[in-house]
C-alpha cells in the first residue's frame, strides 16, 4: 500500500509537470483550435498509451491515470467538506 501511494504521487506529479509543459508550449495552437489545455494533454496522454504496444502496461497505465484522478477528485470533495 505504502509503495502504491508513492508511485501514484510520482504519477501525479509526473502529470502535473508534463501538462503544464504542454500547457505552456500549445497555448498558440490551441487558441487557432478551440481546443484547451486539458483537451491537448488529453490527447498526448492518448498517444502515449497507443505507442505502448504492450496491452498489460497499457492497462496498468490507464489504471494508474484513473488511480490519480480518482485521488485529485477526492481530495477536491474532501477539502469542500
Amino acid at each position: 500500500m505504502k509503495e502504491e501511494e508513492s508511485t501514484l504521487k510520482v504519477i501525479s506529479s509526473t502529470l502535473r509537470a508534463v501538462a503544464e509543459d504542454h500547457k505552456q508550449h500549445s497555448t498558440e495552437r490551441s487558441t487557432r483550435s478551440g481546443d484547451d489545455d486539458c483537451d491537448v494533454y488529453g490527447k498526448y496522454v492518448a498517444g502515449e498509451l497507443r505507442s505502448t504496444t504492450d496491452q498489460y502496461n497499457r492497462h496498468v497505465a490507464k489504471r494508474r491515470i484513473s488511480d490519480v484522478l480518482f485521488h485529485a477528485k477526492w481530495q477536491r470533495v474532501n477539502n469542500n467538506r
